[in-house]
């Protein structure tokens, strides 16, 4: 049987994979045998991908490399993230699934499973050579070695990711023409669980995940209700949090230097008399005494303890990436990234946390 637990809507497949670049869409293509060569356009290259997954989708081979396609490159792309700590993520996946009529009530939205999948397994192992640098690859399996620690050098890539539709409980009214219509506004997010590890990240809108996770810890009866979520920012923003007694947070600056990365942009909370929020930008700062401008220097040391927001940038491989830390402790890439490197970036969130 094919490695997948339910379809796919087409338009809600294309919404997806539209976040993707098209030179990925393209060599995923070339390596299942499809000639892509005419092709100029990225709404060609998904017309081409969407046939072919139609055609091919009670091949079980093909289904796992799309699950894997899934994995590594559909997940990532230009949403806000937020991450949960939990005790038992197969439960949580297992509770979603079991929703009586495939719904579930929040306060504001009623939630349904668009489509759960299984993406395969994949991790990333971390080495560090004598004088401290990290290293990492990917690898398929995690292999027992009773010298080292799994848990403190390897990461899973997700491995199975439950997308689900919110739709607003309130009715809009809208003209069609002459004639009155009424509808429901709705938002996606996705859930995505790994299997080494004891947090999920819940990747969407802000206000329709902390509906769906405020309304979920109030019931005792589900794996949700003792999550905590693990907020990136300062003590005085955790009113934001999704969750409001926070178990774990982690400070924008220490995620930093962690990271060995570098700030693009900060911003933070001040006592002025006229002035309540300063926003400065930077190139690639990574030290408040880099500023040669001694009044500029000044001002930088004194912020940078209470940030407020910032964008910090990294290197992966060798190559740099950044992302934003938001207002409400979560993260947001503003360019493409692969699930790789959200990964990498987890991984050193995990250790901190």
């Amino acid at each position: 049987m094919p490695n997948q637990e339910s379809a796919f809507l087409e338009h809600l497949l294309r919404k997806r994979l539209d976040r993707v670049p098209p030179e990925i869409i393209r060599s995923f293509l070339e390596k299942q045998s499809v000639n892509v060569d005419l092709i100029k356009t990225k709404k060609g290259l998904l017309d081409k991908l969407l046939g072919h997954q139609s055609i091919m989708k009670k091949n079980e081979t093909f289904n796992q490399d799309f699950d894997i396609f899934i994995r590594d490159y559909v997940l990532s792309a230009g949403v806000s993230e937020y991450i949960l700590q939990v005790q038992n993520t197969n439960l949580v996946f297992q509770w979603i699934k079991k929703w009586k009529n495939n719904t579930f009530f929040g306060q504001k939205h009623k939630f349904q499973i668009h489509t759960s999948r299984k993406l395969g397994e994949g991790f990333i192992k971390f080495d560090k050579d004598e004088e401290g640098n990290i290293s990492s690859s990917l690898i398929d399996e995690i292999i027992p070695n009773k010298n080292s620690d799994n848990e403190d050098t390897i990461i899973s890539l997700p491995n199975s990711v439950i997308f689900l539709v919110a739709s607003t409980l309130d009715t809009v009214y809208a003209l069609d023409g002459l004639r009155q219509v009424e509808y429901h506004r709705t938002s996606e997010f996705e859930i995505v669980f790994r299997k080494n590890l004891s947090l999920i990240e819940i990747r969407g809108d802000y206000k329709v995940i902390k509906d769906f996770v405020t309304t979920a810890i109030l019931d005792n009866d589900n794996p949700l209700s003792m999550a905590a979520s693990i907020f990136i920012g300062e003590e005085e923003d955790l009113q934001n949090s999704l969750i409001r007694i926070s178990r774990r947070r982690i400070g924008i600056d220490a995620l930093r230097q962690t990271l060995n990365g570098s700030f693009l942009n900060i911003s933070s909370i001040v006592d002025g008399s006229k002035t309540n929020k300063i926003k400065i930008y930077l190139d690639e700062l990574q030290n408040w005494d880099e500023e040669t401008e001694p009044l500029l220097r000044e001002l930088i040391k004194k912020v940078q303890p209470t940030l407020d927001k910032g964008r910090i940038a990294f290197k992966y491989k060798n190559k740099k990436y950044s992302f934003m830390i938001t207002k409400t402790g979560g993260l947001r890439f503003y360019e493409y990234v692969s699930e790789e490197v959200v990964t990498y970036l987890l991984y050193f969130i995990n250790r901190i946390a």
